[in-house]
Protein backbone atom coordinates (compact mmCIF):
# COMPACT_ATOMS: atom_id res chain seq x y z
CA UNK A 1 0.00 0.00 0.00
CA UNK A 2 2.40 2.37 1.14
CA UNK A 3 4.56 1.83 -2.60
CA UNK A 4 1.74 2.39 -4.25
CA UNK A 5 1.28 5.54 -3.03
CA UNK A 6 5.25 6.73 -3.67
CA UNK A 7 4.56 5.28 -7.23
CA UNK A 8 1.51 7.44 -7.39
CA UNK A 9 3.48 10.56 -5.66
CA UNK A 10 5.99 10.24 -7.79
CA UNK A 11 3.97 10.23 -10.97
CA UNK A 12 2.05 13.56 -9.46
CA UNK A 13 6.02 15.08 -9.42
CA UNK A 14 6.92 14.00 -12.93
CA UNK A 15 3.36 15.15 -13.88
CA UNK A 16 4.33 18.32 -12.31
CA UNK A 17 7.40 18.83 -13.56
CA UNK A 18 6.13 18.04 -17.07
CA UNK A 19 3.19 20.78 -16.96
CA UNK A 20 6.54 23.54 -15.62
CA UNK A 21 8.38 22.14 -19.33
CA UNK A 22 5.37 22.85 -21.00
CA UNK A 23 4.55 25.78 -19.28
CA UNK A 24 8.37 27.26 -19.82
CA UNK A 25 8.24 26.27 -23.62
CA UNK A 26 4.53 28.24 -23.96
CA UNK A 27 6.60 31.27 -22.15
CA UNK A 28 9.14 31.11 -24.69
CA UNK A 29 6.79 30.94 -27.71
CA UNK A 30 5.17 33.99 -26.71
CA UNK A 31 8.22 35.73 -25.57
CA UNK A 32 9.54 35.02 -29.02
CA UNK A 33 6.15 36.02 -30.38
CA UNK A 34 6.24 39.18 -28.74
CA UNK A 35 10.01 40.11 -29.55
CA UNK A 36 8.45 39.35 -33.61
CA UNK A 37 5.74 41.97 -33.11
CA UNK A 38 8.02 44.40 -31.39
CA UNK A 39 10.25 44.26 -34.78
CA UNK A 40 7.14 44.73 -36.63
CA UNK A 41 6.31 47.59 -34.78
CA UNK A 42 9.89 48.60 -34.78
CA UNK A 43 9.40 49.38 -38.53
CA UNK A 44 7.11 51.78 -37.97
CA UNK A 45 9.50 53.97 -37.21
CA UNK A 46 12.33 55.54 -39.20
CA UNK A 47 15.65 56.29 -37.65
CA UNK A 48 18.63 58.60 -39.84
CA UNK A 49 21.88 57.39 -38.90
CA UNK A 50 22.66 61.28 -38.87
CA UNK A 51 21.42 64.64 -38.07
CA UNK A 52 19.83 65.95 -40.93
CA UNK A 53 17.01 67.22 -42.64
CA UNK A 54 13.87 65.58 -44.65
CA UNK A 55 13.90 67.52 -48.06
CA UNK A 56 11.79 65.12 -49.40
CA UNK A 57 8.75 63.40 -48.93
CA UNK A 58 7.74 60.53 -51.57
CA UNK A 59 4.79 59.03 -49.13
CA UNK A 60 1.94 60.50 -47.90
CA UNK A 61 0.97 59.67 -44.09
CA UNK A 62 -1.39 56.89 -43.95
CA UNK A 63 -0.16 55.33 -47.00
CA UNK A 64 0.80 51.65 -47.77
CA UNK A 65 4.61 50.73 -47.37
CA UNK A 66 5.88 47.92 -48.71
CA UNK A 67 8.86 46.04 -48.05
CA UNK A 68 11.88 45.14 -50.59
CA UNK A 69 10.74 41.80 -50.52
CA UNK A 70 7.18 43.20 -52.00
CA UNK A 71 9.34 44.71 -54.73
CA UNK A 72 8.97 48.33 -53.32
CA UNK A 73 12.10 50.15 -54.94
CA UNK A 74 11.59 53.97 -54.08
CA UNK A 75 12.21 55.73 -50.29
CA UNK A 76 9.75 56.96 -48.24
CA UNK A 77 11.98 60.02 -47.45
CA UNK A 78 15.29 62.17 -48.60
CA UNK A 79 17.30 62.99 -45.95
CA UNK A 80 20.11 65.83 -46.44
CA UNK A 81 22.92 65.82 -43.82
CA UNK A 82 23.37 69.21 -42.40
CA UNK A 83 26.14 68.69 -39.22
CA UNK A 84 28.50 68.54 -42.30
CA UNK A 85 27.71 69.74 -45.84
CA UNK A 86 29.64 67.96 -48.81
CA UNK A 87 31.35 70.50 -51.57
CA UNK A 88 31.44 68.65 -54.93
CA UNK A 89 33.97 70.33 -57.50
CA UNK A 90 35.21 69.35 -60.63
CA UNK A 91 38.63 69.94 -61.35
CA UNK A 92 39.23 70.21 -64.99
CA UNK A 93 41.44 67.48 -66.84
CA UNK A 94 44.81 69.73 -66.69
CA UNK A 95 44.81 69.91 -63.26
CA UNK A 96 44.20 66.73 -62.23
CA UNK A 97 47.57 65.47 -61.46
CA UNK A 98 47.76 68.34 -58.59
CA UNK A 99 44.64 67.48 -56.65
CA UNK A 100 45.44 65.91 -53.64
CA UNK A 101 43.69 65.28 -50.10
CA UNK A 102 44.58 67.58 -48.29
CA UNK A 103 45.64 70.23 -50.65
CA UNK A 104 43.90 73.41 -49.38
CA UNK A 105 40.82 75.09 -50.51
CA UNK A 106 38.20 78.40 -49.67
CA UNK A 107 34.93 77.83 -50.31
CA UNK A 108 33.14 80.99 -50.90
CA UNK A 109 29.14 81.28 -50.27
CA UNK A 110 27.47 84.14 -52.61
CA UNK A 111 24.35 83.29 -50.82
CA UNK A 112 25.74 84.38 -47.30
CA UNK A 113 27.54 87.75 -48.17
CA UNK A 114 30.41 86.16 -49.95
CA UNK A 115 31.71 84.66 -46.49
CA UNK A 116 34.51 82.49 -47.24
CA UNK A 117 35.17 79.03 -45.28
CA UNK A 118 38.95 77.61 -45.12
CA UNK A 119 38.44 73.43 -45.73
CA UNK A 120 40.85 71.16 -47.12
CA UNK A 121 40.08 68.26 -50.19
CA UNK A 122 38.35 65.64 -48.11
CA UNK A 123 38.67 62.85 -50.84
CA UNK A 124 39.24 63.04 -54.52
CA UNK A 125 37.52 60.29 -57.17
CA UNK A 126 40.87 59.18 -58.46
CA UNK A 127 39.31 58.91 -62.06
CA UNK A 128 38.16 61.27 -64.52
CA UNK A 129 34.60 61.64 -65.86
CA UNK A 130 34.98 60.66 -69.73
CA UNK A 131 32.15 62.59 -71.12
CA UNK A 132 33.32 66.08 -68.93
CA UNK A 133 37.04 65.56 -68.87
CA UNK A 134 36.94 66.24 -65.19
CA UNK A 135 37.55 64.68 -61.86
CA UNK A 136 35.20 64.86 -58.54
CA UNK A 137 36.71 66.29 -55.58
CA UNK A 138 35.08 66.62 -52.02
CA UNK A 139 35.38 68.99 -49.48
CA UNK A 140 33.62 68.52 -46.20
CA UNK A 141 32.76 71.29 -44.32
CA UNK A 142 31.69 71.84 -40.84
CA UNK A 143 28.29 73.22 -40.50
CA UNK A 144 27.25 73.99 -36.73
CA UNK A 145 25.17 76.92 -37.13
CA UNK A 146 23.41 75.84 -39.35
CA UNK A 147 24.23 78.38 -42.08
CA UNK A 148 24.78 76.27 -45.21
CA UNK A 149 22.08 74.59 -46.98
CA UNK A 150 22.34 71.33 -48.78
CA UNK A 151 22.02 72.24 -52.66
CA UNK A 152 23.62 75.78 -52.42
CA UNK A 153 26.03 76.97 -54.70
CA UNK A 154 29.87 78.00 -53.79
CA UNK A 155 32.47 79.79 -55.67
CA UNK A 156 35.75 77.17 -54.80
CA UNK A 157 39.49 78.07 -54.94
CA UNK A 158 41.71 75.31 -54.65
CA UNK A 159 45.58 75.29 -54.11
CA UNK A 160 46.25 72.35 -55.76
CA UNK A 161 50.44 73.47 -55.87
CA UNK A 162 52.74 75.63 -54.56
CA UNK A 163 54.19 77.67 -56.86
CA UNK A 164 56.69 79.56 -55.58
CA UNK A 165 59.50 78.04 -57.60
CA UNK A 166 57.80 77.24 -60.60
CA UNK A 167 57.86 79.02 -63.71
CA UNK A 168 54.69 81.96 -63.31
CA UNK A 169 53.00 84.28 -65.53
CA UNK A 170 50.05 86.61 -65.62
CA UNK A 171 47.02 85.73 -67.07
CA UNK A 172 47.48 88.77 -69.36
CA UNK A 173 49.72 87.25 -71.14
CA UNK A 174 48.07 84.65 -72.85
CA UNK A 175 47.23 85.16 -76.19
CA UNK A 176 43.59 83.85 -76.74
CA UNK A 177 42.27 81.25 -74.86
CA UNK A 178 43.97 78.02 -73.14
CA UNK A 179 42.67 74.91 -74.16
CA UNK A 180 43.67 71.51 -72.86
CA UNK A 181 46.29 72.73 -70.91
CA UNK A 182 47.84 74.29 -74.35
CA UNK A 183 48.41 77.79 -75.13
CA UNK A 184 50.22 80.95 -76.59
CA UNK A 185 52.62 83.49 -75.47
CA UNK A 186 54.28 86.01 -77.50
CA UNK A 187 58.38 86.41 -76.37
CA UNK A 188 60.65 88.86 -77.67
CA UNK A 189 63.88 87.74 -79.22
CA UNK A 190 66.27 89.54 -81.41
CA UNK A 191 63.86 93.05 -80.91
CA UNK A 192 60.84 90.80 -82.72
CA UNK A 193 57.64 89.55 -81.06
CA UNK A 194 57.79 85.61 -81.60
CA UNK A 195 54.74 83.54 -80.61
CA UNK A 196 55.32 80.86 -78.97
CA UNK A 197 53.54 77.56 -77.82
CA UNK A 198 53.62 76.79 -74.24
CA UNK A 199 52.20 73.89 -71.84
CA UNK A 200 50.04 75.36 -68.81
CA UNK A 201 49.89 73.55 -65.51
CA UNK A 202 47.94 75.33 -62.76
CA UNK A 203 45.89 78.38 -63.20
CA UNK A 204 44.04 79.96 -60.77
CA UNK A 205 42.78 82.85 -63.37
CA UNK A 206 45.39 85.36 -62.20
CA UNK A 207 48.74 83.45 -62.31
CA UNK A 208 49.39 80.70 -64.43
CA UNK A 209 52.00 77.79 -64.19
CA UNK A 210 54.35 77.11 -67.53
CA UNK A 211 55.42 73.67 -67.86
CA UNK A 212 57.41 74.18 -71.04
CA UNK A 213 58.06 76.25 -73.93
CA UNK A 214 59.92 78.98 -71.70
CA UNK A 215 62.68 79.57 -69.58
CA UNK A 216 63.57 81.81 -66.78
CA UNK A 217 65.57 84.35 -69.19
CA UNK A 218 62.66 84.68 -72.07
CA UNK A 219 61.17 88.01 -72.39
CA UNK A 220 57.41 87.73 -72.74
CA UNK A 221 54.59 90.31 -73.43
CA UNK A 222 52.20 91.73 -70.89
CA UNK A 223 48.55 92.49 -70.98
CA UNK A 224 48.70 91.67 -74.67
CA UNK A 225 45.83 93.75 -76.23
CA UNK A 226 45.44 91.71 -79.74
CA UNK A 227 47.07 94.42 -82.08
CA UNK A 228 51.13 92.59 -81.81
CA UNK A 229 51.70 89.93 -85.09
CA UNK A 230 54.28 87.62 -85.20
CA UNK A 231 57.55 88.55 -86.32
CA UNK A 232 56.70 92.46 -85.30
CA UNK A 233 59.30 94.62 -84.52
CA UNK A 234 59.31 94.91 -80.64
CA UNK A 235 60.96 97.57 -78.25
CA UNK A 236 61.22 97.18 -74.58
CA UNK A 237 61.14 99.01 -72.16
CA UNK A 238 63.23 98.30 -69.30
CA UNK A 239 61.10 99.67 -66.58
CA UNK A 240 58.74 97.63 -67.86
CA UNK A 241 60.41 94.86 -68.50
CA UNK A 242 59.72 92.32 -65.77
CA UNK A 243 60.73 88.60 -67.27
CA UNK A 244 58.27 86.38 -66.29
CA UNK A 245 59.27 86.67 -62.28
Amino acid sequence: MARVQIDAARSKVEQAQADEDAARADVDVAQAEAERLQVRLDFSVIRAPFKGVITKRLLSPGAYVRSAAQGEKAPVFAIDRTDRIRVVVPIPDRHVPFADKGDPAKVEIENLGGKVFDARISRIQGAEDQATRTMRVEIDLPNPKDELRPGMFAKVTVNLQHLDRALVLPSGCLVGEAKEGKGHVYVVRAGRAVLVPIRIGADNGILFEVLSGLTANDEVVRNYSGTLTNGAHVRVDANESAGNK
